[in-house]
């Protein structure tokens, strides 16, 4: 009698140890769920409140060259401590949160504390309320299905930051790259979350549970998750891309199924997986057929302007790459397209590199005299329209040829360069004008891989260039625009570009576009005051790949002395021994030098005294981005900012980088 008691106390007590254990195996990970789209409504709403105070701070005067020399000479009104807390508060999050970078991680500090919050609820929502089974049962899997469980709930999650079109950057605003910290750290514990599922499991089944067919699928899984985890370094993915592209798409699918078919019942979380996978590939292929002009009717290429290209090697390892789409969407100066080639390898792919030209918007007129932008004063916009209507080769003092001799360029790329700006100037007035052909530039840096593939293919050739209907390549597939750059030209006070190599293909567009609005929609269309542009570059060879637009550039900024004060071109070649001849200025707007510059000094140069909003853009590599950080965060001093003895302006300094590598 007393064993039959203790036999069904026994039985109750596994009974309901079960019961809640189920019932929170199955509502933790909707917790989760909760949580992550509770962070992602925040992170949207911190985007509507960004977007208001930019609108805002967007209807303040414009700030002059004057008022700039005047800086603290002028009168100003003396902040209160509110507001000197506030300023200083901002400066603070400003500096710490998006410059300073955590070493060895490589982190910035507001990018680690979403990784280790990240880290923090899947593991408090994978252990907490997880009791051992009483009764003789091993323990282990009171928490082992759990992890199991939040391995699955976390499958849609690393799936969506994986796309390109994903749900995450369209309410957030943050691009799709800028989210692939939080991709790795994602998939690798939902990797970590499998791997303790199949240990606890291990310590509580029977031998012979391991002949079963879904511990197979659940092994397959894992493994193909470790696969992914070991080529999924910047070792691999620098010098064979192609490998790690085509294993980790495998691998990917491998886990995927073999995870639904290890536990059936949690389908729920895997057919989502695929359906983000599938949506974003889906969309991506529907952007290539009508934005390439695929989707006409006839043979491959023949009117969407597929085959229009011309491939040409520009210094020691890098290729300018010219393709018209006549289809292809208006795109943001700074934003990158994947590039694919069908014929230049074996495996089919497409590489993202930044496009390096401005929209032909950039030369548009506004719609209507009412639609232009007002002038801070009737001689400034009489000065606007007067430099939109006369050509620079009428400009007093100008000398024809000069950044033709300087950048070795031909009379006939000057003399297309002023033609493109006497046919936009004399069209000012025109309302028939028509914007120039959607024509994308991209420099290539030539690595491993197809990059090598596609340089070796150019240089066999006799004019080491590739031109259009070369039966070696069947045409240029473009994808994009992507990850558009914030406007600049309402924003900031002073625009300070710097970048390292190929980085200028993602500071040149950005400068072109606000010299040409600027030149073409009066002064008052571009808020800042000085704009600079300096570029550091190896060897004095390396300008040929941005030469057009160079020469744009030089002939749009001595067009009007008001151009030459407001931009500024400074070039560093570092490695050429001597630059003879050619180591002299365009003129006062465009100036090459030899040797290297010191960053710390080239941003108190630039920035300190300078009042109002300032916005450093840099691209290039890892070692010259983590320098401009280290220098520019030291112009940040937020506690002189609370004290008073600096001013507000000081805390105002946006720093942007664009890696260019892994």
């Amino acid at each position: 009698m007393a064993k039959d008691k203790m036999g069904d106390a026994k039985a109750a007590a596994k009974k309901a140890w079960s019961t809640r254990r189920d019932r929170n195996d199955q509502n933790f990970p909707h917790y989760f769920w909760y949580f992550v789209a509770c962070a992602i409504a925040t992170f949207a709403l911190l985007r509507l409140a960004r977007l208001c105070l930019v609108m805002v701070r967007s209807t303040r005067p414009v700030r002059t060259s004057r008022d700039v020399e005047d800086g603290p000479k002028s009168a100003r009104r003396q902040a209160s401590l509110v507001e000197r807390a506030f300023r200083a508060t901002c400066a603070a999050m400003n500096k710490y949160t998006s410059i300073v970078t955590v070493p060895i991680l490589g982190y910035s500090v507001g990018e680690l504390v979403v990784v280790s919050s990240y880290i923090l609820t899947v593991f408090v929502f994978s252990f907490y309320d997880t009791p051992n089974s009483p009764m003789g049962i091993k323990a282990g899997v009171g928490w082992s299905n759990r992890m199991g469980m939040m391995s699955f709930a976390s499958l849609p999650f690393v799936i969506a930051l994986a796309g390109k079109n994903n749900v995450v950057s369209f309410l957030t605003g943050v691009s799709y790259e800028r989210l692939q910290f939080l991709h790795k750290v994602s998939a690798r514990m939902m990797l970590l979350l499998s791997l303790l599922h199949m240990v606890g499991r291990t310590i509580q089944m029977k031998p012979d549970v391991y002949h079963r067919r879904y511990v197979h699928y659940g092994l397959a899984a894992l493994s193909a998750g470790f696969v992914i985890f070991v080529v999924s370094n910047r070792f691999v993915m620098s010098r064979r891309y192609e490998l790690f592209f085509a294993i980790h798409i495998l691998m990917s699918l491998v886990y995927v199924v073999g995870s639904w078919k290890h536990y059936p019942a949690e389908k729920n979380y895997v057919w989502p997986a695929l359906l983000l996978w599938g949506l974003d590939r889906f969309v991506r292929l529907l952007r290539v057929l009508i934005f390439n002009g695929l989707w006409r009717f006839g043979k491959y290429g023949a009117e969407g302007g597929s085959k229009e290209f011309n491939i040409s090697i520009v210094g020691q390892d890098t290729l300018r790459l010219e393709v018209v789409k006549p289809d292809f969407p208006e795109w943001t100066p700074g934003s990158h397209a994947f590039i694919s080639i069908p014929g230049s390898h074996w495996l089919p792919q497409g590489h993202p590199f930044t496009i390096a030209s401005i929209p032909p918007s950039s030369y548009s007129m506004p719609t209507s005299q009412e639609g232009r932008s007002s002038p801070t004063s009737d001689d400034e916009g009489k000065q606007a329209r007067d430099s939109m209507t006369t050509n620079s080769a009428s400009t007093p003092g100008c000398e024809k040829g000069s950044s033709s001799d300087v950048l070795g360029g031909s009379s006939e790329d000057l003399k297309e360069s002023r033609e493109k700006s006497d046919m936009v100037a004399s069209a000012s007035s025109r309302e028939d004008w028509q914007p120039p052909a959607k024509k994308l530039v991209f420099l290539i840096k030539v690595r491993e891989g197809w990059t090598k593939s596609l340089r070796d293919l150019v240089d066999r050739s006799e004019t080491k260039a590739i031109r259009n209907l070369d039966r070696r390549l069947r045409g240029v597939l473009v994808d994009g625009p992507y990850s558009a750059p914030d406007p600049l030209d309402k924003r900031y006070d002073k625009i300070v570009f710097i970048s390292g190599g190929s980085g200028i293909s993602w500071t040149l567009p950005q400068f072109l576009h606000l010299l040409v609005k600027s030149e073409r929609q009066g002064r008052a269309s571009v808020r800042a005051s000085k704009i600079v542009l300096i570029w550091i570059v190896r060897e004095f060879d390396y300008i040929e790949g941005i030469r057009p637009e160079l020469i744009e550039a030089h002939e749009r900024m001595r067009s009007c002395p008001r151009m030459k004060e407001t931009f500024e071109i400074k070039i560093y070649v570092t490695r050429s021994p001597s630059l003879g001849d050619k180591e002299r200025n365009l003129d006062a707007s465009v100036q090459i030098t030899n040797g290297r510059p010191k960053i710390s000094e080239m941003l108190e140069e630039q920035l300190v005294g300078e009042r109002g909003r300032k916005f450093i853009g840099a691209s290039g590599p890892n070692p010259l981005l983590n320098e401009i950080k280290s220098e520019s965060r030291k112009l940040i001093r937020p506690l002189s900012i609370l004290s008073g003895k600096a001013s507000e302006d000081d805390g105002d300094l946006i720093v942007k980088t664009e890696v260019f590598g892994w």
